[in-house]
């Protein structure tokens, strides 16, 4: 059987006070924001991909290995590549933004134990 997995960490940098401070709470009126903001984008690209999202999960407030985060997900599927599951956590940090990707395909039973795993290490250092 293939499988496919992804974890991928991306930085967007701005200037001091850009974004919260990695130990502020944040709230869901943020998550909110991020949920409308990156839901229609998504959709709307999704097309353009050959892609379809199957199911959006909203985005909340959350923590990520005990750091503040905002998290959404969906399932997606490609063409007609079997459906994957994307989690996306945001954590703000000063000036930047480090936004976290776990991606699996939702067949392969081997992928959420080891992500779960994963999101252990995962430790952004504070700005």
């Amino acid at each position: 059987m293939q499988t496919y997995a992804r974890v991928f960490i991306r930085t967007e940098s701005g200037t001091a006070g850009d974004f919260k401070k990695l130990s502020e709470s944040l709230t869901q009126a943020e998550a909110d924001d991020v949920n409308s903001t990156f839901k229609s984008q998504i959709e709307s690209e999704a097309p353009r991909a050959n892609a379809k999202v199957l199911e959006w999960h909203k985005a909340t407030t959350s923590k990520l290995n005990g750091q503040n985060a905002i998290k959404y997900g969906y399932k997606r599927q490609i063409g007609t590549n079997k459906p994957v599951l994307v989690e996306v956590f945001m954590l703000q940090n000063n000036d930047r933004l480090h936004i976290v990707t776990f991606e699996y395909r939702l067949d392969d039973n081997n992928w959420p134990t080891t992500f779960t795993s994963i999101k252990t290490t995962v430790k952004i250092i504070a700005k």
